[in-house]
């Protein structure tokens, strides 16, 4: 959806309110010794600083000690376990936080106020096209407007699918849009196509859905996976519930 590129833009256009910095960091799948080690580690590569391998204090005490007298955007992206993130956000002082996650159910479980959430949608299908523009140039997306409107169709404007469709058209600059928007219908075949780039930096669309999947309970997962034999066109409410 674009959220963790939502806070590394915010990060830009407001860093003048923090004095000593940025840093935003992937937290998924780590327990919260390491993701404050690691925060600690990031912050004293700039500040002529060790931290003792050895040292055994408890995350929030690391936490505070290093954070506790700056102020600074810190970024957990893509969180997914509460228990990491509550000892050490009181543990900041006066830096400010944000937290990625694709589980809506987390800022409840952190009691954050419904102010502070910003849910992400997708985009509108005119910067959808905006950003296909920004990729591939004008000339090349206003030379075949119907395919690259066909294009955010297909991927149902998702920033992410459209950044990996826009990246492999930029390396494939001689392909007209509409040879790649054909492709992209074989719908068996789309998720295999939504990816861009070597193993270490790769967009990754089918990655992204199964993070996601990862955050569903069995049953839920079942549930899906039924409604997975549904025709096309999609199904009712009523063909849901049995």
């Amino acid at each position: 959806m674009g959220k963790s590129a939502l806070a590394a833009h915010f990060a830009t256009e407001y860093r003048q309110y923090f004095p000593h910095g940025v840093i935003g960091l992937r937290v998924e799948d780590k327990d919260v010794n390491t993701v404050a080690r690691e925060f600690v580690l990031e912050l004293y590569r700039y500040t002529d600083q060790d931290l003792d391998p050895e040292d055994e204090r408890p995350a929030a005490a690391l936490m505070e000690e290093a954070f506790g007298s700056l102020k600074m955007l810190l970024i957990f992206d893509n969180a997914d376990r509460a228990e990491v993130l509550q000892p050490l956000i009181p543990a900041v002082g006066q830096s400010a936080v944000i937290i990625t996650t694709r589980d809506r159910g987390l800022p409840v479980t952190l009691q954050i106020s419904q102010d502070s959430i910003l849910d992400v949608p997708v985009l509108p299908s005119e910067d959808s096209l905006e950003l296909l523009k920004r990729i591939l140039g004008e000339n090349r997306v206003n030379a075949e407007i119907e395919a690259a409107y066909n294009i955010i169709q297909i991927v149902e404007n998702l920033p992410l699918a459209l950044q990996i469709a826009g990246a492999s058209l930029k390396l494939q600059n001689q392909r007209p849009l509409g040879d790649y928007a054909a492709s992209l219908v074989q719908e068996k075949k789309r998720l295999g196509r939504l990816y861009f780039g070597d193993t270490l930096q790769q967009l990754n669309l089918r990655a992204s859905f199964e993070l996601s999947l990862n955050l569903l309970d069995s049953d839920t997962k079942q549930f899906f996976a039924c409604l997975s034999v549904c025709g096309r066109d999609g199904f009712s409410r009523r063909t849901a519930m049995a």
